[in-house]
């Protein structure tokens, strides 16, 4: 005899819901679990700054090596500003390495001059190799066009002359700095001829290029000065022509008078 399918009630159904709600709500609690745990690691990754692959330990060594560089850097831009400026209260040069000269102060400190110069309410220190008492011995010759202020001015020199280019680079050196305080020119760096790669990429300039404003520095004879319309020419011989560079220096700022040869520009 066959037996007849049993059908469900309606009590057994709902009992049949509820466990399947029941395993349902079991399922999504252990997800949250599982998206909460990452969360959770993720904000700690966060707060504390670092990543998995790296650890919180090495983050704050990394933290306090940084720190401890910073402050050393502080430190030592302390004591060196101190030390210049305890240098210079504790210094006092005897008369023999300071004297003034036209309201100016020359002070000798080692091989080298300074003195100070006041260009727009700004102080500068002009650094030279000769005082005022030595460069105003360099004779002049010569006028100069008041158009040599009106375009760019160049420093050339000859590559191919005879002699030390140490003192060319040095002369050339002091000149761009003063001209940059003094006057308010940036300088171009030229030659005379184009025969050595280091004019390969440079202006090829002297004292007949037209319209050209043009300091000629001459490793050649004894210091002197000559002023020819829209050219100076500074030369000399070693260490002399460092000197004539000087007297053409302290000529641009005014300290050294040589009647009205030179233009001034206050």
């Amino acid at each position: 005899m066959d037996k007849k399918p049993k059908h469900k009630t309606k009590k057994d159904s709902d009992v049949e819901n509820e466990d399947l709600d029941e395993s349902n709500k079991d399922s999504d609690e252990q997800k949250n679990n599982a998206d909460g745990s990452d969360d959770s690691s993720d904000k700690i990754a966060v707060e504390c700054g670092c990543s998995e692959s790296e650890p919180l330990d090495d983050k704050e060594s990394n933290r306090k090596s940084n720190k401890f560089l910073l402050w050393a850097i502080i430190i030592i831009i302390i004591l060196f500003v101190l030390t210049i400026v305890l240098g210079k209260l504790l210094y006092k040069p005897g008369k023999a390495n300071q004297y003034e000269y036209n309201g100016y102060v020359f002070t000798k400190n080692g091989d080298m001059w300074t003195t100070e110069v006041l260009r727009e309410n700004t102080l500068f220190t002009v650094p030279l190799h000769y005082g005022a008492r030595d460069a105003e011995k360099v004779p002049y010759s010569g006028t100069l066009n008041d158009s040599f202020y009106s375009s760019q001015i160049f420093i050339t020199f000859d590559p191919e002359k005879e002699g030390e280019l140490k003192y060319v680079a040095l002369s050339a050196a002091e000149l761009s700095l003063s001209l940059v305080q003094a006057i308010g020119y940036m300088p171009v760096a030229a030659c005379t001829r184009n025969t050595t790669e280091a004019c390969n990429t440079r202006d090829i300039i002297d004292c007949n290029t037209p319209d050209a404003s043009v300091i000629y520095i001459k490793e050649e004879g004894d210091a002197k000065i000559t002023f020819n319309n829209r050219c100076i020419i500074v030369q000399g011989t070693g260490t002399g022509l460092v000197k004539a560079t000087d007297a053409l220096v302290l000529q641009w700022y005014g300290i050294i008078k040589q009647k009205d040869t030179l233009q001034i520009i206050d």
